[in-house]
């Protein structure tokens, strides 16, 4: 099963023994699975319980956990209405009576997912997940109103430190409500990207909690990990707690590969052109990241991940000279393969949208109204003809892919209509219908204007499709599956991160490079127009 797993993570508990947590970019397969289950030696009622859940879960997103002590666990990314949550867990043992019963049936929004785990012993849990919330003053209020569910008396987390250090931090909190267990019912909250510095002080371990966490510093510090992937608290209606550390694994022989020899981890390819400017400023251009991974099963910055996703690994880091000089070049060249730039835009193309005040936009429904504005079709026309004549090949077709916006605060962007889920890292295909990597590198790029009042950033890799052919020789495969193929052979392949500010736009190959967008840290309505076309850097300003 191994083979087919896309992430996996070890989870170190105060209280149990450690596990494994295996990440599935693709359905669980029945036949499989059910010979897990036998070889745990989980009993027959406990498997048919489990094994219904994956039949029930077809295509969503699933973890499966494997404890030393043959625990199987499954957590299943997938929108639940509350009255079907609550059906489930009765069906499968809990009490409806209880006061977090109750509390849960009264909530009006859906849940986000769940969870149901089974022992050697026949023993079966089941968990609801609420979607994460941004919001840490809701968090704590509904933290607190859990705890009289339980009948917790007295502060037995300390859960305005927890809030207080995830606001300083970005940390991602979710909510989780065990309703069937062996201590009958619980809750949880969970905690994504959690700094390892400062956690002992925000959560307030004590002595016995200690030895867990030392285990899973040891563990993430041999990684070079700054960043927990999670942190989760269980806290059960006696005053009894549980805190699991969720420490990334990589298979050795890919994490720590290097590509093409080359010492940064980076190949010389996708070059990219910046505007001239002073080095203080060139100094917030750049970042990389530390690698790929996959995101969270339930996102705290915006909607879900669609199964298989891939995003950039926390921390990002500024490049290092060497890593540079592999990223940059120094002046933009004639073919408008394997670069990509960041350009100033011209006054003129400005004027084309200052009647619709753009910048001044604050909600998404601001910006669907504007789109209605009897201006803005002459506003793309006057631009997109402006591109055409003055910025893009002679005879070139350029197209417009008209105004778009992104709530600030995500880490992507990208999102797929039809899944209802964000896409992570991925290839456009605009010109391209069969996927042949060379038809890509040589499409038409795109160049995206940033028209809002406040930063965006272009999240890439600076590999071409064509290049990942070259370093897995033997594959016969479209550019989407080749991409998947390399970032599962090449997880520590870092992803570069560059500043897009308000009045510049980035021209990028997007056809033949993996990339998204970002919100991430941002606090203002993301507000950007979107062109196809064969642009050229060197046809704007003097200053790229």
């Amino acid at each position: 099963m191994l083979e087919r797993a896309s992430h996996i993570h070890c989870v170190l508990s105060t209280l149990k023994p450690p596990r494994l947590a295996i990440e599935f970019a693709a359905a669980l397969e029945i036949e499989r699975f059910t010979s897990l289950l036998t070889a745990c030696s989980i009993p027959a009622y406990a498997s048919a319980i489990l094994e219904s859940i994956v039949r029930m879960s077809p295509g969503s997103r699933t973890i499966l956990e494997i404890g030393i002590d043959g625990c199987i666990g499954l957590q299943i990314s997938k929108s639940v209405a509350t009255t079907t949550g609550l059906a489930l867990a009765t069906a499968v043992g809990s009490n409806p009576t209880t006061g977090l019963f109750d509390h849960l049936s009264r909530m009006d929004s859906d849940f986000g997912g769940f969870c149901c785990a089974a022992s050697a012993a026949g023993q079966v849990t089941f968990s609801l997940l609420a979607y994460p919330q941004p919001d840490s003053v809701g968090i704590a209020k509904e933290w607190n109103c859990l705890m009289v569910a339980l009948g917790v008396r007295g502060q037995v987390l300390p859960i305005d430190e927890i809030m207080l250090f995830a606001d300083m931090h970005s940390v991602g909190m979710s909510l989780g409500y065990e309703l069937t267990g062996e201590d009958g019912i619980a809750v949880s909250l969970g905690c994504l990207d959690f700094p390892i510095k400062g956690a002992s002080d925000a959560l307030q371990l004590i002595t016995a909690e200690h030895a867990s966490l030392e285990l899973a510093c040891e563990i993430a510090a041999a990684r070079k990990q700054s960043v927990f992937r999670s942190i989760d608290i269980r806290q059960v209606p006696r005053g009894r707690r549980e805190v699991c550390f969720h420490v990334d694994l990589e298979d050795e022989a890919h994490s720590m590969r290097a590509i093409g020899g080359h010492s940064t981890g980076l190949v010389a390819g996708v070059r990219l052109i910046l505007p001239v400017e002073g080095d203080h400023l060139r100094e917030t251009r750049l970042w990389l990241s530390e690698g790929t991974t996959s995101p969270p099963m339930l996102s705290a910055d915006g909607p879900d991940y669609r199964a298989g996703a891939t995003v950039p690994r926390l921390p990002w880091h500024r490049p290092a000279s060497e890593e540079q000089h592999v990223l940059l070049g120094a002046e933009a060249p004639a073919s408008e393969r394997n670069w990509l730039a960041i350009v100033r835009l011209p006054p003129e193309f400005m004027n084309c949208f200052e009647v619709l005040r753009l910048g001044d936009l604050e909600t998404l429904e601001q910006v669907e109204a504007i789109r209605r504005n009897p201006e803005m079709p002459s506003a793309l026309v006057a631009a997109a003809n402006l591109l055409s004549t003055t910025y893009s090949d002679v005879g070139s077709d350029v197209t417009c892919l008209g105004i778009s916006a992104q709530r600030p605060g995500q880490q992507t962007v990208s999102f797929d209509h039809g899944l209802q889920r964000r896409v992570g890292l991925h290839i456009d295909t605009w010109d391209d219908a069969d996927g042949d990597t060379q038809h890509r590198v040589c499409g038409r790029n795109i160049l995206l204007a940033n028209l809002g009042a406040t930063d965006r950033y272009f999240l890439y890799l600076n590999i071409s499709v064509d290049a990942m052919e070259r370093l897995l020789p033997g594959t016969d495969l479209d550019a989407n599956r080749l991409a998947e193929r390399f970032l599962r052979s090449y997880s520590r392949y870092p992803v570069a991160k560059v500043r897009v500010a308000p009045g510049e736009a980035y021209i990028a190959p997007v056809q033949s490079i993996l990339h998204d967008g970002s919100t991430a840290g941002t606090r203002h309505l993301d507000v950007h127009v979107a062109f196809l076309g064969r642009f050229r850097a060197r046809n704007f300003a003097g200053d790229t």
